[in-house]
């Protein structure tokens, strides 16, 4: 499986040095992807809309700080645990902690990613109907 880097934003060293890091491309590499492997960031709501597999990443050195924490609870949300690659890690421990599509995704983009009130319309839509209604 090909691996790519969807870099943070403000990130302008690639500390991954055997691939390549992209940078304000996220939701396209997302859409395109199998498999999303992340910590935790508004970047989470790609894999969701697009229902794909998800996994937390961690490390012994992330858990001192305070993005430990929310990886653990966004992970938690999704009744999973991060893997925290300075274990030792195995296929069943790994294939525990993986999220697929299932009602949390609904959940999480009610909850999360749009408005109680919001209308079940594309945007494209939105968009298009107020445009033309401004037309007349």
């Amino acid at each position: 499986m090909k691996i790519i880097i969807a870099s943070h934003p403000t990130l302008k060293k690639n500390f991954f040095k055997n691939f390549k890091s992209y940078h304000n491309n996220t939701c396209d590499l997302v859409r395109n992807a199998k498999f999303v492997f992340l910590h935790q960031s508004t970047s989470l709501n790609y894999p969701i809309l697009f229902k794909k597999k998800i996994l937390f990443l961690t490390s012994d050195e992330i858990n001192k700080l305070s993005l430990g924490k929310q990886i653990r609870y966004r992970a938690n949300y999704f009744n999973k645990n991060p893997i925290n690659l300075d274990r030792n890690l195995n296929k069943k421990a790994i294939r525990e902690c993986i999220i697929s599509k299932s009602n949390k995704y609904y959940e999480y983009i009610n909850l999360f990613l749009k408005h109680p009130k919001s209308l079940k319309n594309n945007f494209i839509n939105i968009f298009n109907e107020y445009f033309n209604e401004k037309k007349m």
